[in-house]
């Protein structure tokens, strides 16, 4: 548990109106929210993931999420409420991966292959036509962005008019695609998705349909680009680092 927070959990704080929304979101009366939630960080079963500018501290019932600059809690809540969670293909996963991480609100990102036939596949049988997409599972909090930002930050790094086609790389698995769950944020798709179409003269080429399924893929590709600073990525490197100010 030997991390940045950790070690600067004296600094940790947060404004009266977070005290107030933390409150209300965990119903803990007057209970001193900090110390509450510092407990919470120091249990050696809490996991820790650093997402753009803030800490996501994930505990058995609870998420807290901490700005990494002033160590304020912005907020906490039970896990699983208020999360959002959106499905993004976009060509090679392991780019689209890393330009999704950098932005605030962003809780977590996976990689794996969506709406295909075969349960489980493997990554030489999605390469080999399987019908899989190769797509980013995300979950977010869309308190801090929204769907219709992060869509729009997707669109920023696709060519939304190519099929089956992003930058090099070449086939089915390589399609782009909005996939969700929750029909709560077909709304807010479908007018992201109209806003982007009125830059062209004919229609875009981007699935938005239910997710029919996802499979995780190899831990190997999971983060890729980090692992491996220096390896093959269809997006221009200057877009990973635009971060939301």
């Amino acid at each position: 548990m030997n991390n940045e927070l950790i070690e600067n959990i004296a600094k940790i704080h947060t404004t009266e109106m977070g005290v107030d929304r933390i409150r209300r979101n965990l119903s803990l009366g007057d209970t001193d929210v900090v110390k509450w939630c510092c407990s919470r960080i120091l249990d050696k079963s809490a996991v820790i993931e650093r997402q753009g500018k803030n800490w996501y501290v994930h505990t058995e019932d609870v998420v807290i999420t901490v700005n990494a600059h002033s160590y304020t809690i912005i907020t906490a809540h039970k896990e699983g409420e208020l999360m959002k969670n959106i499905y993004l293909a976009g060509g090679c996963f392991w780019g689209v991966q890393k330009f999704i991480d950098q932005f605030d609100g962003i809780i977590r990102t996976e990689v794996g292959y969506a709406n295909g036939d075969k349960a489980d596949p493997t990554y030489e049988e999605v390469c080999n036509d399987s019908g899989h997409a190769e797509t980013v599972k995300v979950e977010y909090d869309d308190r801090i962005i929204s769907t219709s930002e992060l869509i729009g930050y997707y669109f920023m790094v696709i060519d939304p008019l190519s099929v089956n086609r992003q930058g090099g790389d070449r086939g089915i698995q390589y399609r782009t695609g909005i996939y969700y769950e929750d029909e709560s944020l077909l709304s807010d798709i479908r007018s992201a998705v109209g806003k982007e179409s009125e830059k062209y003269d004919r229609p875009l080429a981007v699935e938005v349909m239910r997710l029919k399924n996802f499979y995780s893929a190899e831990e190997y590709h999971q983060k890729y680009l980090d692992k491996n600073p220096t390896g093959y990525c269809h997006i221009n490197p200057v877009m990973m680092n635009i971060k939301k100010k």
